[in-house]
């Protein structure tokens, strides 16, 4: 995501009137709209890899596997996003967080006040965080689980152009493994409500993706995806696949451009 937002940022770098973002790419949003994204690359390239963000040293301290509110405080400290200018920006950044009260997707306006908080509750993920997270009272976990590619509420605005970012290939589908949906309740025994968008979300996952496949035969939306699958999954430590990684959606995004340029030039 942070690869492809990248290029997109490029000068004379594409405008948006709204971003809908969840999990990881919410933090690539944020910084793009802010005009930081090259620091969104750097924490990316040099401060994920190793045990910097995943290791079992982390639960001995307190911490998740993953440790999300670490960095969280990277996104604070040296490496800082500037959350002020994300909330001045003419651009609206939305954030898709899973309400752990319905099961459901918010989509929550990023705002000076509650952008770090909303970015550690978009990215706690299930077991490697396992940590419910409140912005404004309100307890939230993974945006993805309700919510990966919020389609919905961005139609719902009737935009003139719509462009979807995705980190998987055309055709990808999650497996249906309904088990694990099961297993993860024990982790939000206080929250019943979240159990059946656990228990669901590859079939959720898959719907959007058919959704999706569906508007961009039609027209109405444009996507920026892989040629082939990534080869950094969210538990990768390794730092070469992060970086081709990040390389790879770079060049898809690349690519997007180059088919839109002879349109642009047209007009």
């Amino acid at each position: 995501m942070a690869g492809a937002l990248a290029e997109l940022a490029e000068p004379p770098g594409m405008r948006f009137s709204h971003v809908f973002a969840t999990s990881a790419g919410a933090a690539s949003a944020a910084y793009l709209i802010a005009g930081q994204i090259e620091r969104a690359l750097q924490i990316w390239t040099d401060r994920t890899h190793g045990a910097q963000l995943i290791s079992p040293r982390h639960l001995l301290a307190g911490r998740g596997l993953m440790d999300i509110a670490g960095l969280v405080k990277v996104f604070q400290g040296e490496l800082g996003l500037d959350a002020a200018s994300v909330q001045r920006s003419a651009t609206r950044l939305r954030i898709a967080v899973t309400n752990c009260n319905t099961g459901a997707a918010d989509h929550v306006v990023a705002t000076e006040a509650n952008l770090f908080q909303l970015l550690e509750a978009t990215m706690a993920l299930p077991v490697v965080y396992g940590r419910v997270v409140r912005v404004q009272g309100v307890p939230y976990i993974d945006g993805g689980i309700a919510d990966a590619i919020p389609l919905a509420p961005a139609l719902a605005l009737e935009p003139e152009r719509l462009i979807v970012v995705s980190t998987r290939p055309h055709g990808y589908r999650k497996k249906v493994s309904s088990w694990v949906g099961g297993l993860l309740r024990y982790n939000y025994r206080d929250f019943p409500a979240l159990w059946p968008a656990l228990r669901d979300r590859p079939q959720m996952y898959n719907r959007s993706i058919a959704q999706l496949e569906a508007l961009e035969g039609q027209g109405r939306v444009q996507v920026i995806r892989p040629e082939r699958a990534l080869p950094a999954s969210r538990m990768s430590r390794d730092r070469g696949v992060i970086l081709e990684t990040l390389a790879l959606g770079r060049q898809a995004a690349r690519a997007f451009l180059s088919r839109e340029a002879p349109a642009a030039g047209a007009a």
